[in-house]
């Protein structure tokens, strides 16, 4: 993507973070729906979620350079940012929940959007590498050469709460299902075992141990099946141990 697309990007990402981190007081029926699916404080923070309320942020907040710069307004309006009508210009994500997806550098490269009514979509459907959670995952992937591939964000954060005690994360969402791409930047970080909940795994010439495990109907059915099978026994006893001081081993 082109610098200046990005930079428009990161600019709403951030905007959208900061009306909903610092302001819970406006947004409290968000924090309380994002509190569902075990999302606290500290991931939007860390993870940088936002939320588009519907007075139209962005054009409110950038009017005056909108108006100023017409280049501005229709990048813009090409990016998706913006939309337009008889009324004028408004935020294109209205009443939508951002979930950045960010590579292993911190570089943003796309951002899976939750709305109510219409369930997820990615901003850039096109991008072959939409992962969710991967620059968290990167230190944690090499710590205990594994990698968790779950199925749906929202799976996401109450694996991340149930692993918590471990202080190791190694999981991440695949938003377009796993293909190889995926798979080889894995292995480039240093993973050497898989373990993919109810997704399928395409054919890699590699050495890397891959497990295809169906889902069970809960995260925490689906963590437990997948003990067994963990190469690294630290990670694996430090999950069991946590576990047992949830009172749910």
């Amino acid at each position: 993507m082109e610098q200046k697309r990005l930079k428009l990007l990161n600019m709403a990402v951030n905007l959208y973070h900061d009306l909903l981190y610092k302001n819970k007081q406006d947004y409290l029926s968000q924090w309380e729906f994002l509190a569902k699916w075990k999302i606290e404080q500290l991931d939007i923070r860390k993870f940088k979620i936002g939320y588009c309320s519907p007075n139209s942020p962005f054009v409110k907040y950038y009017a005056e350079s909108l108006e100023k710069y017409p280049i501005l307004k229709k990048e813009c309006l090409s990016l998706g940012l913006l939309s337009e009508s008889q009324e004028g210009i408004k935020d294109a994500l209205i009443d939508t929940f951002l979930f950045p997806c960010f590579d292993e550098q911190g570089n943003l490269f796309n951002i899976a959007i939750y709305e109510l009514k219409k369930g997820w979509k990615l901003f850039f459907p096109e991008e072959p590498l939409a992962v969710f959670g991967l620059k968290q995952a990167t230190y944690s992937f090499s710590d205990c050469g594994l990698a968790f591939l779950l199925p749906d964000i929202k799976d996401f954060f109450v694996f991340q709460n149930l692993i918590f005690p471990t202080g190791i994360n190694p999981s991440i969402v695949c938003l377009k299902g796993i293909n190889n791409l995926i798979l080889e930047k894995l292995e480039l970080l240093g993973v050497k075992q898989i373990i993919a909940i109810a997704q399928e795994i395409p054919p890699l010439e590699t050495d890397l141990e891959t497990i295809v495990l169906p889902d069970k109907g809960s995260v925490l059915a689906n963590l437990k099946a997948a003990l067994p099978y963990l190469a690294n026994q630290r990670f694996r006893r430090l999950i069991e141990v946590g576990l047992e001081i949830k009172n749910i081993g």
